[in-house]
């Protein structure tokens, strides 16, 4: 109760504060039209200048954010000051000197947009352009229509935007595989996902709790479309005001609400090599009272695989080697559906309700050859083993968001509750044949578990004349009820009989209760932030199978900090540090003895301790024509590193795998992501992340230590071979990567994509060639005391696919555009 006593004082403190606002602070930039001007409210106002406006999209009317608004002076074009427009589409420029200006509006896929001259002193020391309307940069199609070009990625410091679209791999494809064509993100061929070299990442679904965490991550990603989903959103350094947990960041993956009005809508169907298939259908209807949406994908996707393990044992002056190959296939049906609507009660509250539901089966069947050799390679003993597993698995959530905004003022209060729910049911029949004596081994393991993961958060945000202040609340839980039983199968009574040995039941449940306080400021060209987030968390653990319960708690402070410095038009540094946490999961904690495999153990650890991260990050980003440069160097330092630590018994060659706390891991790193586009005909683009990376486990073994560099790259080129016509290619590259225990090998693979507008643009086709050259495989190398194993998989990345669309919708998009362009430019040449 005393966490929820404390989180109900600090709510209860803020809605006092917020409800008694400072007078003459937090106003509205939309009470001020054009250039309105109040001499009594003048006369009381300090002798500085202020310019403010709220940038939107011409096309569509929304508001545009992260674009740069630069203020100069008429007499020698020098920038006196600058920035950027916030989520609303605002920017607010302070402490302007008494002169003549105007501002230079820029953003990547718009036209730059100048002012018209205007002039500040102490009479007269605010200017408010009020809606300033952007033109997309504009083709001139046969027909004359005039259409706003997407980019392929908004690049900022704060956080980065992808939109899926522009990458045309990604057309029938998977959401893994969107992931594998984002700057900083690896994708490994399991579906495990990395943000520059750690898998320790958060991943959300319209900003909120996805429940894809743990083993099931990789395999829900692989089954989600690539075409529900509008934009990635990758933020390597987040600030208090967002979940400590994850380690590296956060990837955002936003689904697709047109924002067109009217109803708009697409349908597509695919079809690729090896029995693949798809189907999609995405729907949105917006009026001036509400906007809803409807997506629907249905995927049949068959992966054909296979595997090789080489693990030699040395002991004793004797040396044996095991031996392993196999081969195999996934079939997984799937189908996804999500909805939502937002009501707009009036002009200050939004309602909003959403939700979704997943069903996946798959079938999986996996033949190994398993033998133990001498030392001269030759056959000591063996045995065959067949893997059938039948697996159906499915989610839903649904979420409840409310956003209230106020007249004349600038304050929000928006408050969520979101509950997600998984259930997987697998059975699993092993078939074991043992050539010499000469027997078989019938098993049968039955797998349930039932997730929960519920949240609530209520946010606040306080405006000031030159700062504001964010406040929130947040509670979550999650709970895993997992279940599993053996049974073998006796030949001679032609029956089952339950293997206790094999036969676990584990209850996980976690609570986080948290609170944190933002504040954010402007100091002439810099932008300061600072904040601190408080999560007190509650852990219990119930293995049935072990007769053991234990119970964790902990309370966590994660301070952030950034500072921002913009020296020219559209340049700008910063410098950012945040602490960030890493909690043990359910399958790094059950002290259940798995004996799956009988050479190979894996045990869960009980022990195991939060992982803490401090993160610094110092970046860079620039614009220089059509030329868009970001750089960053950045350095994690992990107290108390969670690692997997391989024992081996060196008398029944059987090794034993658990999960250890380290002393401490350093990564330093650099990240250069640059995109050009020439000729109007090629665009390219390219991220190079080098990272040096040091592991100390000396608190476990004297020499168990390791430093390595490695990195990744990752590149593109787009041309546009017709107005209908584009063609793209993209290459990536994960270097060698180094553990304490073993080496990743590295991985690489190229794949090229193109897209065919049909006359009239409703129609279009896709196509697309993943893997190229089939170079996609992983290899691991393992060592500890005496062992080495050597682990080769490959799984079917080679793929040729095709997608045929059709959009349908508001069909008056390209006179609305022009007559907005001309409106625009009217507007500001009047200012």
């Amino acid at each position: 109760m005393r966490p929820l006593l404390f989180l109900l004082f600090f709510f209860l403190s803020v809605l006092q504060v917020a409800a008694q606002p400072p007078g003459g602070q937090g106003r509205d930039s939309s009470r001020f039209k054009g250039s309105m001007k109040d001499s009594s409210f003048m006369k009381n106002m300090a002798p500085v200048g202020k310019v403010i406006g709220i940038l939107r999209d011409s096309s569509n009317k929304e508001a545009m954010e992260f674009a740069s608004v630069v203020l100069m002076k008429v007499r020698d074009s020098s920038v006196a000051g600058g920035a950027l427009t916030d989520e609303r589409g605002h920017f607010r420029i302070e402490e302007v000197m008494p002169g003549r200006y105007f501002i230079r509006i820029t953003s990547i896929g718009y036209r730059q947009l100048d002012s018209k001259p205007f002039m500040l002193n102490p009479q007269d020391p605010l200017k408010d352009f009020g809606n300033v309307w952007m033109p997309p940069s504009q083709r001139i199609l046969k027909e004359a229509e005039v259409v706003g070009e997407k980019v392929e990625y908004v690049n900022s410091l704060d956080k980065k935007v992808y939109n899926v679209d522009k990458t045309l791999i990604n057309a029938g494809g998977s959401v893994s595989e969107v992931l594998q064509n984002i700057p900083s993100v690896n994708v490994d061929i399991d579906g495990k996902v990395s943000l520059r070299g750690s898998e320790q990442v958060t991943i959300l679904i319209d900003g909120k709790p996805s429940g894809l965490t743990g083993d099931n991550r990789g395999a829900i990603l692989q089954q989600l479309p690539a075409s529900s989903i509008d934009q990635i959103e990758v933020v390597t350094n987040p600030s208090s005001k967002y979940d400590a947990e994850g380690m590296s960041g956060i990837i955002n993956i936003k689904t697709k609400k047109d924002k067109n009005p009217g109803l708009n809508g697409t349908v597509s169907v695919g079809a690729g090599t090896n029995d693949k298939y798809n189907a999609a259908l995405n729907l949105n209807r917006r009026t001036k009272t509400h906007n809803s949406f409807l997506n629907y994908s249905f995927r049949d996707d068959r992966r054909d695989f296979e595997s090789r393990s080489d693990r030699t044992n040395s002991y004793n002056d004797t040396t044996t080697f095991f031996q392993s190959e196999g081969n195999g296939h996934n079939d997984n049906v799937s189908h996804n559906i999500r909805g939502g609507i937002d009501f707009y009660l009036n002009d200050y509250n939004t309602l909003g309700f959403s939700g979704g539901y997943n069903m996946r089966d798959e079938k999986r069947r996996d033949l190994s050859l398993t033998r133990l050799l001498d030392e001269e390679r030759t056959s000591i003993s063996g045995f065959d083993r067949l893997s059938k597993t039948i697996e159906d698995n499915s989610s839903g959530d649904g979420s409840i968001d409310y956003r209230r905004t106020f007249p004349n003022s600038k304050r929000e209060l928006t408050a969520n509750v979101n509950l997600n729910v998984f259930d997987r049911n697998a059975e699993n029949t092993l078939s074991t044949f043992i050539p010499a004596p000469g027997f078989d081994l019938n098993q049968r393991i039955n797998t349930e578990s039932v997730s929960y993961n519920g949240t609530g958060q209520v946010d606040y945000i306080l405006p000031y004349e030159s700062f504001r202040i964010e406040s929130g609340l947040k509670t979550s839980y999650r709970t895993n009820d997992s279940r599993q039983t053996s049974d073998r199968f006796d030949f001679d009574s032609n029956v089952w009989n339950q293997d206790t040995s094999f036969t676990d039941r584990f209850i996980f449940s976690e609570w986080v209760y948290a609170a944190y306080l933002q504040w954010s400021g402007r100091w002439k060209v810099f932008e300061l932030s600072a904040g601190l987030r408080a999560e007190q968390t509650f852990i219990e653990g119930d293995s049935k199978s072990a007769d053991t319960i234990f119970t964790r708690d902990f309370l966590n402070l994660f301070p952030s900090a950034a500072i921002k410095y913009s020296f020219k038009e559209g340049r700008d540094v910063q410098l950012s540090y945040s602490r960030r946490i890493n909690r043990p999961r359910e399958q790094q904690l059950n002290p259940f003895r798995n004996v799956s495999d009988s050479l190979n153990i894996f045990i869960g650890n009980p022990a195991i301790l939060p992982e803490l991260t401090h993160s610094l990050e110092f970046g860079y980003i620039g614009r220089y024509g059509e030329q868009n440069i970001s750089a960053n160097v950045f350095y994690r330092y992990t107290d108390d590193n969670s690692q997997r630590f391989r024992t081996v018994d060196t008398v029944t060659n059987v090794s034993t795998q658990s999960f250890i706390n380290y002393n401490a891991t350093e990564n330093l790193g650099f990240e250069l992501i640059f995109r050009n586009s020439f000729l109007k005909l090629f665009t390219t683009s390219a991220s190079f992340t080098v990272f040096y990376n040091t592991v100390d486990g000396t608190n476990v073994e004297d020499d168990l230590v390791s430093d390595v560099w490695s990195g990744d790259f990752r590149g593109s080129i787009s041309v546009k071979l017709s107005k209908q016509l584009s063609a793209q290619f993209t290459g990536n590259y994960m270097a060698p990567r180094e553990q304490p225990q073993g080496t990743f090998k590295g991985m690489s693979g190229v794949d090229f994509g193109f897209k065919y507008d049909f006359k009239g643009g409703k129609w279009s086709l896709n196509g697309s060639l993943t893997d190229i050259f089939d170079t996609r495989n992983m290899v691991i190398d393992n060592r500890a005391d005496g062992v080495r194993l050597e682990f080769t998989r490959k799984r079917e990345s080679r793929v040729a696919s095709f997608t045929l669309s059709y959009r349908f919708g508001k069909a008056e998009q390209g006179k609305d555009r022009r007559k907005g362009n001309r409106q625009n430019n009217d507007q500001m040449a009047a200012e």
